[in-house]
């Protein structure tokens, strides 16, 4: 397991968790973390690019809390060009209060290549590369989204999609 890193921001705790579960119930979570993945890729320098391969699926459990300590499970399962899978990153987001009105937003993960189709292991180094510049990214775009001022939805409403990386639009 390596610890990619730790963001406080400034959202209470309570308010913290509702805008991370807004955040997931819209569909924002599988777009960052494709923006992530790709962000990472681009930092990788791959010596030899694994053409093809692509983020396949996200998957993430029912964030659990205890106390003052919000977790959510993460999978990120990466396919090769033959749809075959690549690589598995699995990861906690770790969301846990800090006091005065603020919220430490915590990404841990660890992650498991898989050998490719002609039996070798990929490069180490730039794998190395490429998850940590995505978690990186991928923790700054949930933090960002988790201190978001906007107002919550009242009961009932239809759900306003307030965030997404890049374009600005789904």
């Amino acid at each position: 397991m390596f610890a990619v890193g730790e963001i406080t921001v400034r959202a209470p705790f309570g308010a913290a968790g509702r805008r991370l579960a807004i955040f997931v119930s819209d569909g924002a979570l599988w777009v960052a973390s494709e923006a992530a993945y790709q962000d990472g890729l681009d930092a990788g320098q791959l010596t030899e690019p694994v053409e093809g391969a692509k983020l396949a699926r996200v998957q993430y459990a029912k964030p659990v809390q205890r106390g003052s300590t919000l977790r959510m499970p993460l999978r990120w399962e990466v396919s090769g060009p033959a749809g075959e899978l690549f690589s598995v990153l699995d990861a906690d987001l770790t969301l846990s209060c800090d006091g005065d009105g603020r919220t430490r937003v915590r990404l841990d993960g660890s992650y498991r290549p898989l050998f490719g189709p002609d039996g070798r292991v990929p490069d180490q180094a730039a794998l190395s590369r490429i998850t940590t510049a995505s978690l990186c990214y991928l923790l700054d775009n949930v933090a960002d989204a988790i201190a978001d001022p906007a107002p919550e939805p009242q009961p009932g409403a239809a759900p306003v999609i307030r965030w997404w990386p890049g374009t600005g639009e789904p």
